[in-house]
C-alpha cells in the first residue's frame, strides 16, 4: 500500500466498490419524513445548544460550540499556509 504524505496529512488509498457503495445506499435509504425530522432535530439542538441522548441525558455543548466559533480563523482562497516544518 502506498501512502502519500503531505506535511502532516497523510493521504491513503480509497477503500471503494460496488458492494460498499450498495451498502452505503441502503444505509442512507430512509424515509424523507425520517430524514426530515432528523435534520429538524440537528438544527435545534445546535440553536439551543443542548441534546438529549437516547438514555435521556441532556448534553450541554452551547460553551465547547461558542469556543470553537471564536477560535475559527478564515482564510483567504490566495493565501500561503503557513509550514510546520
Amino acid at each position: 500500500m502506498q501512502v502519500k504524505h503531505m506535511s502532516k496529512l497523510h493521504i491513503l488509498p480509497c477503500l471503494d466498490s460496488e458492494q460498499m457503495a450498495s451498502s452505503r445506499r441502503q444505509e442512507l435509504s430512509i424515509p424523507r419524513d425520517v430524514a426530515a425530522a432528523l435534520g429538524q432535530s440537528a438544527v435545534e439542538a445546535a440553536r439551543k445548544g443542548i441534546y438529549i441522548t437516547r438514555a435521556g441525558q441532556e448534553v450541554v455543548w452551547r460553551d465547547v460550540v461558542q469556543a470553537a466559533c471564536s477560535a475559527k480563523l478564515s482564510i483567504d482562497p490566495d493565501a500561503i499556509l503557513p509550514s510546520s516544518e
